[in-house]
């Protein structure tokens, strides 16, 4: 009796620990926890990886915005709540603010979300192959989704595929209000600016 108790005890706490949400603040993350990761160089360029499927929250600022980044491993399906994120990575061509390459992402907004990549990454990249739902509990909520430059081309998609996953996985918005752009600009009044990615779907050529 006591050995069949003792299992069950320990199942029921193993079960509480994976369904426990883990909460990741995207401005300071530290150096990494449990089911994620932090890498980069610490000169405002870390990367916070959601390495093993679960529940996770990850908050940002009221106003102030970040250049960390966030990504989801390749095969991980996850739950998670963005609450107040506020990325912008806008000043170097080939960074993404949310890469969740291969991965099935049920996405949950709190507040005023921002993702700004560069114009080589999509804002909220959901290339083929990847699943994202933006739930219905994100109702009241927002999410700006852009890629975007002071360069007169830009060439992926506000979510969805880029330069390098042309096509867009499977994306489903369910909630929130959600707005999403592949955004160029110009200095020069006399250029013209080019944005060849979609709102949401592909990016350039897909």
């Amino acid at each position: 009796m006591k050995q069949i108790f003792s299992v069950a005890l320990l199942w029921a706490m193993f079960s509480a620990g994976a369904l426990a949400q883990v909460t990741i603040d995207v401005m300071n993350p530290g150096n990494g926890g449990s089911g994620w990761t932090r890498s980069g160089s610490g000169n405002g360029s870390y990367t916070v990886t959601i390495t093993t499927s679960g529940s996770y929250k990850i908050t940002g600022h009221a106003t102030n915005s970040t250049t960390n980044r966030i990504a989801v491993k390749v095969g991980v399906t996850a739950n998670i709540t963005l609450s107040n994120v506020k990325i912008n990575v806008s000043g170097t061509d080939d960074a993404g603010a949310f890469d969740m390459t291969g991965a099935t992402v049920n996405l949950t907004l709190e507040g005023t979300n921002v993702l700004v990549s560069g114009r080589l990454c999509a804002g909220l990249k959901v290339p083929d192959g990847a699943t994202l739902v933006i739930t219905e509990a994100s109702n009241g909520s927002s999410l700006r989704a852009e890629c975007s430059s002071a360069s007169s081309i830009t060439y992926s998609a506000g979510i969805g595929g880029d330069v390098a996953n042309k096509s867009g996985g499977t994306i489903t918005i369910k909630g929130g209000t959600v707005t999403a752009k592949c955004a160029a600009a110009t200095a020069n009044a006399n250029a013209y600016a080019y944005a060849y990615g979609a709102g949401i779907g592909g990016g350039y050529g897909g």
